[in-house]
């Protein structure tokens, strides 16, 4: 695993981390989300990864584990449902390795306003991508996050920084 560092912005990027490995240098620069929905505003933060993996965890049919073989039966149909969710998952991953191979720039993860069904904080975007960024090692990723719903993630302490609105 990488050890990556936060590094100064610029070119429009939120956040961005770098990391180098023995044989490699990768890195991550953070953009706003383009998946919001009109009429509700969002927050740009940075949010801690393990925090949000032990939270996310709770919801077994929506969380997305590194190891699909591990994804529930339980939360599918049939067969056929659970084998078509598998390699949904698997082609939105591998499309996230295919396009960080392109461009350093990965938009923000954009979560719902509304809790889901259990009660939890939901993401709208991005499940494939935070798994893709889990992967990597990164220690926090960037989110876009409904302002009615930040103070839940401050409260869950989720929240390790927020970025300054632009002018």
């Amino acid at each position: 695993m990488m050890r990556w560092v936060k590094t100064q912005q610029d070119d429009g990027a939120l956040w961005g981390f770098v990391a180098l490995g023995a044989d490699q240098a990768l890195a991550v620069d953070f953009v706003e989300s383009r998946d919001g929905l009109p009429g509700i505003d969002y927050q740009h933060c940075l949010v801690d990864m393990l925090k949000w993996e032990a939270y996310w965890r709770q919801e077994p049919c929506n969380y997305v584990p590194d190891d699909l073989a591990d994804f529930p039966t339980s939360c599918c149909e049939d067969d056929a449902a659970y084998e078509a969710e598998i390699e949904s998952h698997r082609v939105k991953i591998a499309r996230w390795v295919g396009q960080h191979q392109l461009t350093s720039e990965i938009p923000a993860v954009c979560f719902e306003a509304a809790f889901s069904d259990m009660g939890h904080l939901r993401i709208l975007q991005g499940r494939h991508r935070l798994v893709y960024l889990r992967q990597l090692g990164l220690p926090a990723f960037a989110a876009a996050i409904p302002r009615q719903r930040l103070p839940d993630f401050m409260a869950l302490g989720l929240v390790v920084e927020q970025a300054v609105d632009k002018v």
